[in-house]
């Protein structure tokens, strides 16, 4: 067996964690093992072709960072409907305050920080402010209305409207339940999902019906949204003046709703009429969406599976792999390719060896220009002008492989006694297969000259 990584000779090493092992924490060990084999052995060159860690880790990073852009933007978004800073700082500190407060509940119940448990965290990131905002601007209606203190104004204020807070958040709440009963991998996946938002919206209710008031008789004052307004335009600062400016938006803003609502209440038989046909006419989409359990990802990793004809010669094998090598080291989007001649094992390992088949392992490059399918189907295609080579492109998606087992997704079984019979059978199903739009890689298991 021959491998080669980027052309050059090399050998290949797979590493897999055991049963339970953190792959982050795994990788990250066996990286650093790497960098003191490259000290103690300064002649030899390590490459990677593989690294399922590295989509574990950007996922997880990517979603943590969505999780902070989302709660930046709801505090902005706040600052400008609120139009002060302390009444902000009041709603804001919910955020931290809930979002903190689950990870207990995830080092309580052995989660871990993953995609989904993050996921469940950057939703609730907008429910969160939903209760703090409620109480916190009836606090302040009692302040600037009714004219009473602090206290009492916290007091009254959250009093009238605590049940319909608490009622409002439940209905959040219980929309999350029936995802626990899932059962089967979908409810691992989705079990903790469900649990970080309800705990989450939990504790910003507590959040709300406590912390809120007490901080409003701190923070607040009657006449804090008005201070921009009373202030001379000549010593309004920067952030006053864009609050001016917003509450002129926000006017223009409450006079065209109020003027619709009048039209809305005044034509309610068209009104009807319209949100019944626009509901029907989104049923009527639903069978053009199409479903699938979950999309596929660009994970800037994909296997070349190569089967020449049985009986074919390792040499030969060899030199219609280093053509394969070419073409894909010449697409400028293409970082490594580990390659392997006498084995249809991807990572180059195996004990099984095969002279008529070989396979590519292509990493590529952070910053590519294409996607991952948009990079398969154009080496596809150079593929196809190579005669006697059958060239199967699949890209590695981690969520697809634990999901289903593997990326080919429709198997058809013919079972019989006769070999000849299921031969004739099998290219006959495959000719028909290949002429259905959207499959790819349409291949026989089983090889005529295989005993």
């Amino acid at each position: 067996m021959y491998t080669r990584l980027n052309k050059q000779p090399s050998v290949g090493l797979t590493i897999t964690k055991q049963s339970g092992a953190n792959t982050i924490s795994t990788a990250d060990a066996v990286f650093n093992r790497v960098a003191r084999a490259q000290k103690l052995y300064p002649q030899l060159k390590f490459g990677l072709a593989y690294d399922q860690s590295t989509f574990i880790r950007d996922s997880v990073n990517n979603v943590m960072e969505s999780a902070i852009i989302g709660g930046i933007l709801a505090i902005l978004i706040l600052l400008f409907f609120l139009r002060n800073v302390r009444s902000t700082l009041v709603v804001a500190l919910s955020i931290p305050t809930s979002i903190i407060s689950t990870f207990a509940l995830l080092y309580m119940c052995g989660f871990t920080i993953n995609t989904m448990s993050l996921g469940g965290l950057a939703l609730a990131t907008g429910l969160i402010v939903d209760d703090a905002v409620v109480v916190l601007e009836n606090i302040f209606r009692h302040m600037e209305r009714d004219k009473k203190n602090a206290t009492d104004a916290a007091v009254e204020g959250t009093m009238e409207i605590v049940s319909a807070v608490v009622a409002s958040t439940w209905t959040v709440m219980v929309v999350f339940l029936p995802l626990l009963l899932i059962k089967g991998q979908a409810g691992q996946m989705f079990t903790q999902f469900a649990l970080v938002v309800i705990f989450s919206l939990a504790v910003s209710l507590l959040d709300a019906t406590t912390v809120v008031p007490m901080l409003a008789t701190r923070l607040i004052s009657g006449e804090a949204h008005h201070e921009a307004m009373t202030a001379t335009s000549e010593r309004r600062s920067l952030l006053q003046r864009a609050f001016v400016r917003s509450g002129q938006w926000f006017d223009v803003l409450d006079n065209n709703y109020r003027n619709g609502l009048r039209w809305t209440l005044a034509h309610r038989k068209f009104v009807l009429i319209g949100a019944f046909s626009l509901t029907a006419g989104s049923f009527l989409l639903f069978p053009l969406i199409g479903t699938e359990l979950m999309p596929q990802t660009d994970s800037g990793d994909f296997n070349v599976n190569v089967k020449l004809p049985i009986g074919t010669a390792l040499s030969t094998t060899d030199a219609a792999m280093r053509r394969l090598e070419a073409i894909v080291l010449s697409d400028p989007n293409v970082k490594t390719v580990f390659a392997s001649a006498g084995s249809g094992n991807t990572r180059g390992t195996s004990v099984s060896l095969t002279p008529y088949q070989g396979a590519l392992t292509v990493k590529l490059r952070d910053d590519r220009k294409l996607s991952t399918r948009d990079v398969i189907a154009d080496l596809r295609k150079k593929m196809m002008g190579l005669p006697g080579v059958n060239a199967r492109l699949s890209q590695q998606d981690i969520v697809t492989m634990m999901m289903t087992g593997g990326n080919q997704n429709v198997e058809v079984d013919i079972f019989g006694d006769d070999l000849k019979e299921l031969t004739r059978l099998s290219k006959e199903v495959m000719a028909k297969i290949r002429n259905t739009p959207g499959l790819e890689n349409v291949d026989v298991g089983w090889q005529e000259s295989m005993p």
